[in-house]
């Protein structure tokens, strides 16, 4: 049983069992034995919900209200690691690659599109030639190359998601549609196995491609 579950007590009392926790004695001492940074937080809700919504608890009997219990600021909670993968590392995990697992991710690192919407496409997908005018004033936001065709790729929905390509993705996409569909599974293995020949310190895989090609714009 959980420590606030303790505190709470039986609802079926005439008296909230969290009435009779004192600050001092009983919850500080166990904040200080807990590593969630988010306790502080939790706990005033708890109170707040106690008092406000159930009223099972009054001010008075509050051990947490009127700023005796100060919660982390959120700007004081140690960040989450950059989980940002450089456009290097992608490429370099590409070089370690074959056949669909390198196409489908080169795809990806250009696209950003989701692993099941490669998968998709890999299925039955279509692909569309560059027009004229795209061909001559289209340029990719991110590798700053001519666009060579668009991809498309129909959603569950049935709604199409078109992307403009370059050439070495429309390539790419060309070779992944004749081949057919593939094990999702087995290029979230593929893609692990080349972070590793790599020498990658930080691993990614495909799921986390969309979020990259964000943070290369």
């Amino acid at each position: 049983m959980s420590r606030s579950a303790r505190w709470s007590g039986d609802r079926k009392t005439p008296r909230c069992e969290s009435a009779r926790a004192s600050l001092r004695d009983r919850i500080l001492p166990a904040l200080k034995e807990t590593t969630n940074k988010h306790a502080r937080t939790a706990l005033k809700a708890l109170y707040t919900w106690l008092r406000r919504e159930r009223h099972l608890i009054t001010l008075a009997e509050d051990p947490v209200a009127g700023g005796m219990l100060q919660c982390v600021q959120a700007s004081k909670i140690q960040k989450k690691k950059n989980k940002a993968v450089p456009r290097e590392s992608v490429e370099l995990v590409i070089s370690h690659l074959a056949g669909t697992w390198k196409d489908a991710l080169v795809i990806q690192s250009e696209t950003g599109w989701h692993v099941t919407e490669i998968a998709r496409f890999a299925k039955d997908g279509e692909i569309e030639p560059a027009s004229q005018s795209q061909k001559d004033q289209g340029v990719h936001l991110l590798t700053g190359e001519r666009i060579a065709g668009v991809i498309i790729v129909q959603h569950k929905g049935g709604d199409q998601h078109r992307t403009a390509v370059t050439q070495k993705t429309l390539e790419a996409a060309q070779r992944l549609r004749e081949r057919g569909g593939f094990s999702v599974e087995w290029y979230m293995r593929a893609v692990a196995s080349g972070c590793k020949a790599a020498g990658l310190k930080k691993a990614f895989g495909p799921g986390q491609m969309r979020q990259q090609c964000t943070t290369w714009l």
